[in-house]
């Protein structure tokens, strides 16, 4: 009789632990399915749990897009008088599409802080030869869609470590004689076209690094890849 009693209370016990990991729920004990450590996680050797994912390589090189700007964004203040494109999603646009020097001299794009931010330049020599600053705490786009359209311009990316920046020149000359300088965060550059970055220079910060060019003549000069957390780069500088 004993023995038939213990043999109903491990099968008890063997379909309660069941139910609860197929439940995404907690068994007492200090076995896999421990309390203080929730399903989909592992502890360390310190007994902290940590996700399954926790030994992800984040010295690797950035995604090409390292900022989604179909994301909305956090944003509950008014819109800065600077985003001139608007700010929906939460993110500040500054757009330099109004014609031939939009956005160079006395107008140069600075970004408001706090946000993230995109300057679109669009128009030809649209920010010729203007000086951009991203913000220095938040993600940061720089768009040189337009020929000639950041010649001879500079950029100074986001100083923040957890801030990436991307440059996407993509018009003839876009960014030919451009000056580029990665802050503390993952930074990318694009250079996709006829000569579009040619003589530009490209310095990478601590972050991880990437430059990608598709012509031998789009290339930018690329400076302190060594002294990157990492460095994927396809240009020839």
């Amino acid at each position: 009789m004993q023995g038939r009693r213990a043999s109903v209370v491990v099968v008890v016990v063997a379909a309660c632990t069941t139910l609860a990991i197929a439940c995404g729920g907690r068994v007492q004990g200090g076995e896999a399915g421990d309390a203080s450590t929730p399903i989909g996680s592992s502890p360390d050797a310190s007994g902290v749990s940590l996700p399954v994912d926790a030994g992800l390589d984040v010295t690797a090189s950035p995604p090409e897009d390292v900022f989604d700007f179909d994301v909305d964004h956090p944003f509950d203040g008014s819109c800065p008088s600077a985003c001139t494109g608007g700010c929906a999603g939460g993110i500040c646009t500054i757009a330099c599409s109004s014609g031939t020097f939009a956005c160079s001299g006395g107008v140069a794009p600075t970004c408001p802080s706090g946000m993230p931010c995109r300057v679109l330049c669009d128009g030809p020599s649209a920010c010729q030869p203007a000086s951009i600053t991203c913000p220095t705490d938040a993600p940061c786009e720089v768009d040189c869609v337009g020929e000639t359209s950041c010649g001879q311009a500079s950029v100074q990316c986001p100083a923040s470590a957890s801030a990436p920046c991307s440059i996407e020149c993509t018009a003839q000359s876009a960014c030919q004689e451009t000056t580029f300088r990665c802050g503390g965060g993952p930074c990318t550059i694009n250079c996709n076209g006829g000569g579009v970055c040619q003589q530009s220079k490209f310095f990478c910060g601590p972050g991880p690094c990437s430059a990608t060019c598709t012509n031998p003549a789009a290339e930018p000069n690329v400076i302190g890849c060594d002294a990157a957390a990492s460095c994927a780069n396809s240009c020839g500088g």
